[in-house]
């Protein structure tokens, strides 16, 4: 039935028709009914079965090296690289046109594909129209883990109270997943319902370390100054349990970020961060190192567990995990209905919380990073630099860059000269953080010379956003390169970066492209490029 809906509609998506103006004659939103090849785009993605990349891709010759990133960007790119959803929900959410609204209400309700259905949730949410309040309801009432998930994402998007509170109320008194609850249990707790604090510190105890480390990670988020000691005399039992490491983790970054609430002192405030965070609507979040230990002055005595249990992590490990997205370590989860769904998951609290629980290197750049301990800050940089692991010497270049210490240029550059492009993506992403004089010039000279075209366009991309304009010409030679995930993010950049005449560039391939990577990423392309042509 759902096929054929669609079917029908994609006629129309050929047919254009006029943008109608608001009352006050401003055109609203980024309306895409003039151009109809971007809603037949975006219609025909919507029914794609195969939402996942193959894991062995012969369209792209740089996806091994891409799989095996370990910093905070570099699994961001991995996950949208590999799961479809996730450039097509940007471009659904910036999306203004009715023929699509119509076909996510549809997918929302009965798709059976649980990722895309996922990705309407979500999507429809954004939108914050009141009537939509019975589907999310709905959806919390289905069988399947992965819609239940979508569903309680969507209401903290969706953001109408008193009728997101009742909802995760009532998923709290009656789903029988504690994954689940507990995930509620920190959105009601955000609205300031101490049955929320209640239900976390419960899951504490938890038989699954999933909802363990899930549990310490809202409560280091959320929590009181009284949460500290709770969290941190649990920190040596954990260490022994099935997926201590992960927990362990959780529970030393809450504590780092509930100390200044257990010794209030007066803490300098927290620097700004010199990346600048986006603003475009639809843009999925970044991977945020929140760095919570710039917020406690260099003075503060932390518990030394704290730091003897991440440097531990940070330096124990002595062969390359398997990617969480491997084949074969998606298999050997198989049984688990949680690890099963958070798999299926493309919606960004999903994607997110997969690699949190699957990713130590994200965990420990975020405990790690900014500290001023001198003993730590030495025992980092050695990993920075001598590590035989690519992605633990990844995790420890960026974890120092807050530091933002004049002298560890030199560090950042040696990465770049790095054999192991995952030390070298590694080196780009710590000179974004230390942001000091010359690190835009050291960025665009990888985007000049690196022998990766994926970190060529990468350190284009980012060097033309710190206001380089030599980052357009590598994008601009790469925007039809062969390798679909080159062609790919060389199309995002130009839609986040480039100009109106961008527009009829991208337009024109469109038709011709294959990859529906490439493709999703042409539609929030056009979508942000379309803005500037109607100025």
């Amino acid at each position: 039935m759902r096929i054929l809906a669609l079917f029908a509609l994609l006629p129309l998506a050929c047919q254009a028709s006029a943008q109608a103006p608001t009352a006050s004659g401003v055109v609203s939103g980024p309306s895409m009914e003039s151009d109809p090849q971007i809603v037949a785009a975006l219609l025909k993605l919507m029914d794609v079965k195969d939402t996942r990349r193959v894991w062995e891709d012969p369209t792209s010759t740089v996806w091994p090296e891409v799989r095996n990133l370990g910093t905070p960007d570099g699994l961001l790119l991995r996950s949208r690289f590999y799961y479809l959803g996730i450039p097509l929900a940007e471009s659904l959410i910036v999306a203004d046109d009715p023929r699509l609204k119509e076909q996510m209400l549809e997918i929302a309700r009965w798709e059976r594909e649980e990722a895309i259905r996922g990705v309407a949730l979500v999507t429809l949410a954004g939108r914050k129209a009141p009537e939509h309040g019975k589907y999310f309801n709905e959806a919390l009432n289905n069988p399947k883990l992965e819609v239940r998930f979508a569903a309680l994402e969507a209401l903290q998007a969706w953001n109408k109270d008193p009728d997101v509170k009742q909802m995760l109320e009532y998923v709290l008194r009656s789903d029988p997943q504690a994954f689940l609850k507990t995930y509620a249990a920190q959105a009601l707790y955000r609205r300031g319902v101490e049955a929320g604090r209640d239900e976390l510190l419960r899951q504490l105890d938890s038989g699954d370390w999933k909802v363990r480390a899930m549990a310490a990670r809202f409560l280091g988020d959320l929590g009181k100054g009284e949460d500290y000691d709770t969290l941190l005399q649990r920190i040596d039992r954990e260490q022994a349990s099935e997926k201590g490491d992960f927990i362990v983790a959780e529970i030393a970054i809450a504590c780092l970020k509930l100390f200044p609430k257990k010794t209030p002192v007066a803490a300098p405030p927290p620097p700004t961060s010199p990346i600048d965070p986006r603003t475009d609507e639809g843009e999925l979040d970044a991977l945020v190192v929140t760095a919570p230990r710039l917020k406690i002055p260099p003075t503060a005595l932390i518990d030394g567990r704290i730091n003897a249990h991440l440097i531990r992590l940070l330096e124990k490990a002595t062969e390359a995990p398997r990617p969480n997205l491997d084949p074969a370590s998606v298999q050997a989860r198989a049984s688990d209905p949680i690890e099963q769904m958070l798999q299926n998951m493309q919606t960004r609290g999903g994607f997110q919380l997969n690699l949190r629980l699957n990713e130590l290197s994200y965990l420990l750049t975020e405990g790690l990073a900014g500290t001023s301990e001198l003993i730590l800050r030495d025992k980092i940089l050695r990993v920075a630099r001598e590590h035989p692991l690519g992605t633990t010497r990844a995790a420890a270049l960026v974890a120092i860059a807050y530091n933002r210490d004049p002298g560890h240029r030199s560090v950042f550059q040696e990465a770049l000269m790095s054999q192991n492009l995952a030390v070298r993506f590694g080196g780009v992403a710590a000179l974004q953080v230390w942001a000091r004089d010359g690190y835009v010039q050291d960025i665009a000279n990888v985007a000049r010379s690196d022998a990766s075209p994926f970190l060529q366009v990468y350190a284009a991309g980012i060097a033309w956003r710190l206001g380089d304009p030599s980052g357009r010409d590598v994008i601009i030679r790469n925007w039809e390169s062969t390798d679909s995930i080159v062609r790919a993010m060389a199309i995002r950049f130009l839609g986040e970066l480039g100009n109106a005449d961008d527009f009829q560039r991208i337009m024109f391939q469109l038709e011709r492209e294959n990859d529906n990577w490439v493709r999703a990423e042409m539609a929030g392309a056009l979508l942000r490029l379309n803005r500037l042509r109607k100025k």
